[in-house]
């Protein structure tokens, strides 16, 4: 049955019909904001994510040796205008499900007024003149911005060339998001795998969403990182240590996998790393006289939290500072384990492949052990889907942790939901269930089979 869904009269059929049920939930959007109506936002979500997942399912199944090589370019050529469309669609939205633009927007305007967005929260009376019509948006302010140096250049250049403009927001971090999509075309193909799998990340709702429609600036830091990991496998480990260091000033997320990249950067990348993240970070310093407000965005709120949770009850029954103990548990844990994949690297010297495996690791760690998991920080694992999903998949292989954070990218949308005034919080605990259930039934799945694997060998070994 996959050969012939796979062949080469159906397969294209196939994909733009795909595509066709992705577009839908664009045009929904483009009638009426998602935020004004939650339920048929989740509703036309998980509708187009049905199609995307088939879509996605059928490129897994593809194979190359069946295609010419016209058949393999106008596929990968539909793959990639759906995505363009795709983008600009949602490009025509309002954002309606985050306010954090208006941030973005405010924080640009104080930059090009030559002040610093570190020094005063936007409702300071110092900054009152600066007030205009998207201030009322402001999420948090009594807060002092939490965004990295980088990350405020960036609002300050695209305000400089468009004043006051939320579109011009969702059009840098779409920007970004078209940078990904050209940078994964060049990581598979120098891992030798078939370009189509650039459709897992290019059509996925959640990146349509977070960049093109929230302006999310997650974009940026990903195409970094990603670059980073890339020019590693080229063997430019200066530019590397560079690049790593502008995704850690755009959002500090990739600080986490620093410890991974140490056995192969050498000592010029390491100085490219740390003097452009010292360097970087001077603005933020002198503003604050250290680094206060790195994790001022989260405090001590809880947001559909999965581990963090459970550590948090755990601590709850031996100590009477639970919520301190159990992220301080957390971070330990996720520093334990970035040091042991540098261990791990350091062994496998010059095999990038395994530096894509650990950042997705660490990444995915941090986001089960994490507090605070908002819908668009999934959009951090989806581009290392393209690389890391098994190809072929069929029988077990679809129980692979990947296929579980790939369902995780579409549930995520469920916790949209609790914000519908009047939503029963009892339902919440059944969000999570379903958001986060595949993803651990995997875990636990692969968990045993690993732990069979070392038994054999340990056996094996005995025997000798």
């Amino acid at each position: 049955m996959s050969g012939l869904i796979t062949s080469k009269p159906v397969f294209p059929m196939a994909l733009a019909v795909c595509g066709g049920g992705i577009a839908s939930y664009a045009l929904a959007a483009l009638q009426l904001p998602l935020g004004g109506d939650l339920a048929r936002h989740v509703a036309w979500f998980l509708f187009a994510f049905a199609f995307y997942l088939v879509a996605v399912v059928l490129v897994l199944l593809a194979k190359d040796g069946e295609r010419d090589r016209i058949s393999l370019v106008v596929e990968l050529g539909l793959i990639l205008v759906v995505a363009v469309l795709l983008r600009v669609a949602f490009l025509f939205t309002s954002p309606s499900l985050s306010d954090d633009v208006f941030r973005y927007v405010w924080d640009g305007r104080l930059v090009n007024a030559g002040i610093s967005p570190y020094l005063y929260p936007p409702s300071a009376p110092e900054l009152a003149a600066f007030r205009g019509p998207l201030w009322e948006g402001i999420n948090h302010k009594s807060m002092a911005t939490p965004y990295p140096p980088l990350a405020e250049a960036l609002f300050a250049a695209t305000y400089r060339l468009f004043p006051d403009s939320v579109t011009a927001m969702q059009e840098m971090a779409t920007a970004f998001d078209m940078g990904v999509v050209v940078l994964l075309l060049a990581m598979l193909d120098r891992l030798g795998l078939d370009l189509r799998r650039v459709l897992i990340y290019a059509w996925n709702p959640l990146i349509l969403l977070q960049f093109g429609h929230s302006a999310h600036f997650d974009s940026a830091m990903l195409l970094l990182l990603l670059a980073a990991i890339y020019l590693l496998g080229r063997g430019r480990r200066v530019w590397s240590g560079a690049l790593l260091g502008a995704s850690i000033l755009v959002k500090v997320v990739p600080a986490l996998v620093v410890p991974a990249f140490l056995p192969v950067l050498g000592p010029g990348g390491l100085l490219a790393l740390g003097t452009l993240s010292a360097v970087g970070f001077l603005p933020w310093i002198e503003a604050t006289g250290g680094l206060a407000g790195l994790s001022a965005e989260a405090g001590d709120a809880r947001f559909n939290d999965s581990l963090g949770y459970l550590l948090l009850k755990l601590m709850e029954r031996f100590t009477t500072y639970p919520e301190a103990l159990g992220r301080g548990f957390a971070a330990g844990l996720l520093f334990a384990c970035s040091w042991a994949a540098a261990a791990y690297i350091w062994r496998r010297r010059g095999d990038w492949r395994v530096l894509l495996e650990a950042a997705f690791g660490l990444i995915g760690l941090f986001l089960l052990l994490n507090a605070v998991v908002e819908p668009w920080y999934l959009t951090w694992m989806i581009p290392f889907l393209c690389l890391l999903l098994p190809s072929e998949p069929k029988g077990r292989s679809f129980l692979d942790p990947t296929f579980g954070w790939l369902l995780m990218s579409g549930f995520v949308v469920l916790t949209d939901l609790v914000y519908i005034p009047g939503f029963p919080l009892s339902l919440w605990l059944w969000i999570r269930a379903v958001e986060y259930g595949p993803l651990y039934l995997m875990l636990g799945l692969w968990g045993w089979r690993t732990l069979g694997r070392f038994q054999e060998i340990a056996a094996l070994k005995r025997l000798r």
